[in-house]
């Protein structure tokens, strides 16, 4: 199996104080599917997303990684996409979410495809939970969240909270200028959301 490192989300060595946020990508039988490995290099949590197979040595990269895996995330229910997941939650304990769309197709393999497309039959045994759009799973200190297209395909994203005042009975009219000149710089340039929470954002 190919372990490929796929992104790194903050570089530690300029990053205080904050999450470091890594993923790494699998590339798994039988067709290539790409597999992640999403995680927080600070609390050690992860998630799985799309383990289309090789339960066994995904775990024991987690494990290598010294990794806690805390959900098992399906975009959706092709088989090419889920044929690991049962293996995976067995030996890492962690539960598997799929859209409420997909669900069925997990226990069906004419519906997944595999009964058309792949050598075996495949389904997922376990008891798994749905997501809807909107929906959030914690990280560490950050979120993945399913973002849903006009065709209804799932992507995972990274999503944090931000809460600006933009109330002028809290903040009188200078101060509310300024924070709307913030949002407006930050929704242009959202990298700027990944630098440390003490390092100062010109925007003027």
């Amino acid at each position: 199996m190919d372990i490929i490192p796929y992104a790194w989300y903050n570089n530690k060595d300029n990053f205080e104080n904050g999450a470091v946020f890594m993923t790494e990508m699998f590339s798994l039988p039988p067709i290539g599917t790409n597999c992640y490995l999403y995680f927080d290099e600070n609390s050690r949590d992860a998630a799985i997303i799309d383990p289309a197979s090789g339960g066994d040595a995904v775990f024991e990269r987690a494990k290598e990684l010294g990794l806690k895996i805390r959900y098992i995330l399906l975009t959706h229910g092709h088989f090419d996409h889920i044929g690991g997941a049962d293996r995976l939650s067995d030996i890492c304990g962690a539960p598997i979410y799929v859209s409420a769309e997909d669900e069925e197709l997990l226990s069906s393999p004419e519906k997944n495809a595999s009964a058309q497309m792949s050598a075996f039959p495949v389904k997922v045994l376990s008891k798994v939970k749905t997501f809807s759009d909107g929906d959030e799973f914690a990280i560490g200190e950050k979120k993945l969240t399913p973002f849903y297209d006009e065709k209804g395909n799932v992507t995972m994203k990274e999503t944090i909270d931000l809460g600006l005042t933009i109330d002028e009975r809290i903040a009188d009219g200078f101060y509310y200028s300024k924070t709307i000149k913030l949002l407006k710089h930050l929704l242009q340039h959202p990298e700027l959301l990944e630098l440390p929470a003490n390092q100062e954002v010109e925007y003027e």
